[in-house]
């Protein structure tokens, strides 16, 4: 799970879904995302615009447009266990294990 700062959003991850909250006034679930495969970890940006989604297969950034996830960014890898950005959005860390 991970809340935006700067706006009034809130992500989940289900087992291959991934879950836009707006909790503004009042907890509405505003879209629903499938992946083929099963999500590990996930952050959102401060501006609430690129979500960070690590898989076992690597790292993803998409851009969170009005009803879609468009794939700005795929690194493969290592499966991607914890995901972060820094408080002004500008870092991201990932920390990856061998599985």
């Amino acid at each position: 799970m991970a809340v935006c700062r700067n706006k009034s959003q809130l992500i989940s991850l289900g087992e291959d879904s991934l879950k836009v909250f707006n909790h503004s006034n009042e907890w509405t679930t505003q879209n629903t995302f499938e992946f083929e495969e099963q999500p590990l970890c996930i952050n959102l940006h401060p501006s609430g615009t690129q979500i960070a989604v690590g898989f076992k297969t690597g790292t993803r950034l998409y851009q969170k447009l009005d009803n879609e996830l468009k794939l700005s960014f795929e690194k493969f890898g290592k499966a991607t266990i914890t995901i972060a950005y820094s408080h002004g959005g500008h870092l991201l860390a990932a920390s990856k294990i061998s599985i």
